[in-house]
């Protein structure tokens, strides 16, 4: 399941349907909590404890987690609330909410919320 390449250092990977399934669970997830009908109850422990994208990652591999991560939560979203208006006031609501019950808590969700509305 994992492949070990030997250059200049040693590289893991998944194999592409390993990493597909894993990329597909990761998404839901974030999917789910984003979209939990229960806003005060609604934790984002996945969403902040994990980066949608990495900041010091290099611009291409930025793109390919925008084009495999945020564009499908996004897209994810839009079907469900049905315009990307009512997913950008979720998320607003999200992170009122999320600022409000978690004040001190440290973790991604903010970047994330970052890079979600950017995508909008």
């Amino acid at each position: 399941m994992v492949e070990v390449q030997h250059n200049r250092e040693t590289q893991f990977s998944l194999h592409p349907i390993v990493m597909e399934y894993v990329l597909n669970k990761f998404i839901r997830a974030i999917f789910n909590e984003l979209s939990s009908s229960d806003l005060a109850q609604s934790e984002l422990t996945l969403f902040n404890s994990h980066a949608l994208m990495k900041a010091d990652a290099e611009e291409s591999i930025r793109e390919q987690q925008r084009d495999y991560i945020v564009r499908p939560i996004l897209e994810r979203l839009r079907n469900c609330y049905r315009s990307l208006y009512q997913v950008e006031q979720r998320l607003n609501q999200q992170l009122d909410v999320f600022r409000e019950n978690n004040a001190y808590r440290l973790g991604y969700a903010g970047g994330n919320f970052v890079n979600l509305m950017v995508d909008l």
